[in-house]
Formats: structure tokens, sequence, C-alpha cells
């Protein structure tokens, strides 16, 4: 069985491209140094070319020839007294593209640890925080929907342990091996390389590397991102906005987070939600009008179960796409369009 490798920081470096359009405040750009930022070359030069950053241009100098349509992956060294990017190789993006056919499978997690838990390990010397990791793991899955809460997600996201090659990079072996993939990693170690549970521990270990990858895309923008293996969800996730992200000229009160899901019966559906500090702005976005107006009908219902924030409004609408297609544009590094073939 080969073990999926720890993933390691992506090296910056390679040629500079600096702003030569004299002197410019931080605010102007809106941008920050070291964050990442991505741009297209609008009008291409061996020595200028003048990037288009998303909602503005910038006349640039550069010592490495640009082409017209060249996709570009940058961090942004300095702001003042003069805007200064670096082109980097966004490593990140190339196994990140590698790995997003595997969002359109149903994750098998909870079958893998149940039959992790049935025995197979007794006397084979797995650690016993180890089997505790597992067995909690299986706990919070197996919660039904109506007890689950936010500490239940929040616990269940750090058993996950998708910060385990981090850990291990800062040299903190026993937190890293306190969540789930360390786990995992462990009781891999003790499987015979042939065996049905050893093939469907490493299709599983490659899904939560899988989502490490989309989350480090994703905090690169500033968002968050937390996956929902829970077994009556045939797909779903959670994006939102992390603490800090909101824009000049925004209330630093307000909050957004869109839960996109897939349930059988119901098919796709998304949920976006706003917290302005006052109250709770909801929108349903269902597979058809048809599922909205029948979602609709329990709006009482919702209003009875929100007590701790009053419900501001609610609108139920069409237009819900599949959770895993969403995902895969959302973390695409150019946001283009993907290719849908199906037989």
């Amino acid at each position: 069985m080969n073990i999926i490798p720890p993933m390691s920081p992506t090296p910056f470096a390679v040629q500079p491209v600096v702003s030569a359009s004299g002197l410019h405040e931080q605010r102007q750009y809106d941008l920050h140094p070291n964050q990442m930022v991505r741009a297209t070359v609008a009008e291409g030069g061996a020595d200028r070319a003048l990037l288009d950053l998303g909602h503005q241009q910038v006349l640039a100098e550069t010592k490495v020839p640009l082409q017209k349509g060249q996709k570009l992956s940058l961090v942004v060294v300095e702001t003042s007294p003069q805007l200064i990017l670096q082109i980097v190789e966004d490593k990140l993006a190339s196994r990140l593209m590698r790995s997003l056919h595997l969002l359109a499978e149903k994750p098998e997690m909870l079958p893998l640890l149940g039959r992790l838990l049935a025995g197979s390990f007794r006397g084979k010397g797995l650690a016993e925080q180890a089997q505790a990791v597992l067995g909690r793991a299986v706990e919070l899955m197996r919660l039904p929907p109506e007890q689950l809460k936010g500490s239940s997600l929040a616990e269940l996201v750090r058993v996950l342990g998708l910060d385990t090659e981090a850990l291990l990079a800062r040299g903190d072996d026993t937190r890293a091996l306190a969540g789930l993939k360390g786990a995992l990693l462990q009781a891999a170690g003790l499987l015979a390389e042939e065996s049905a549970t050893a093939t469907l521990m490493e299709k599983q270990l490659q899904g939560l590397e899988l989502f490490q990858l989309c989350r480090a895309r994703l905090e690169q923008e500033s968002m968050l991102f937390i996956p929902l293996l829970l077994p009556f969800l045939e797909q779903g996730f959670v994006v939102g906005e992390k603490n800090g992200s909101s824009k000049e000229g925004e209330d630093d009160g307000a909050r957004m987070l869109s839960l996109h899901l897939r349930l059988e019966g119901l098919g796709n559906l998304q949920i976006r939600l706003l917290n302005d500090g006052k109250g709770l702005f909801l929108r349903f976005y269902c597979e058809s009008q048809e599922i909205a107006d029948f979602v609709a009908s329990f709006a009482d219902e919702l209003k009875e179960m929100l007590t701790l924030l009053p419900l501001q409004g609610v609108v139920f609408t069409d237009g819900a796409r599949e959770p895993a297609r969403v995902l895969a544009e959302t973390v695409r590094p150019d946001r283009d369009s993907l290719l849908d073939a199906r037989v």
C-alpha cells in the first residue's frame, strides 16, 4: 500500500514582477504582504506587462517574458513604497488538480472505521490512543441529524486531523497522531497490502488529503472550509469567510456561510446564512422549484428551532448545483469552467 506523503510547504521564488506605477498606498490595491493573488496577463512583453488582478489592472516591470493570456500565481512581497509581487510555482494547485476527480465519490469513511473496530487489530499493536480516536470518530459520524450541534461538528473537524502534516512539520508528533488521519496511518502499517481493507484505507486517505488541499487552497483567499463526512449526506461541505476578511466599508460583524449538500430524496441543496449581528438571513437554493416549495412548507418549524438568533428573513428558490462541482470550481486557481463529460 502506498502511504500518502506529507505535504511540504510550497517554495516561493522565481522572478519579481514590480509595479511600474510609482508610489502606491497599500489600500489602493487592497493587498497585504504574503497574500496570494491570481493574475492574467492582459498585455504581454519581455520587460513590461499589463496584469489583470480581477478587479483592477497593474502595469508591471518584469524580468520574465510574459505572454498575453498567461495565468500567474503571485505572492505579495511589499505594498509600500512600491507594490512588489513574485511569481510562484503553484505546486498546491498542481496536486489539487490531480485529485479533484475524487470529489465526485461518496466518502466511505464510516464503513472503513467499522471494519477497523471490528477486531481487525486485536493483538497487532495498534495504540490505545489510535483506537480511541477511531471510536470517537464513529460516534460523531453516527449522530442523527437532530442531535448534531455546532460543538459536535467542531469536534469532528478536529478529530479528522486535517492539520496532521503541519503538526508533524512543527515537531508536534503527539498532537499529529492524535487525529483520525494519524490513527489511520498507524493502522495502515498493520494491514496486509492486498487486503480489501487496505484498498479502502488508501482511498479514504486520498480523500482526506484532498480535503487538506482544498482547505489550504481556500485559506489563501481567507476562506474557511469544513468537509462534512456524515453518512446521511451523499456530499457535503461548508465554506465561509474567516474572521477579519470583511472588506473596507462592510460591517465587521457580518459573517457569511454557505452549506453545500446533496441528500437522498432532496438532491442538491445550498443554504446561505448571513449573520449581520442583529439576526440571521437564510436563502435556500433547491434542485427544483417543486422541491423549494416543499422545503418552504417547513418554514414555521425552522423559525421555532432558531432560538439563539432571530430570523430576519428566509427565501426558498431553485438553482442548487452539485456540491462536488461547486467545490471543484471554487478551488481551481484560474476558476475556468470544467469539462462535464458523462456517459
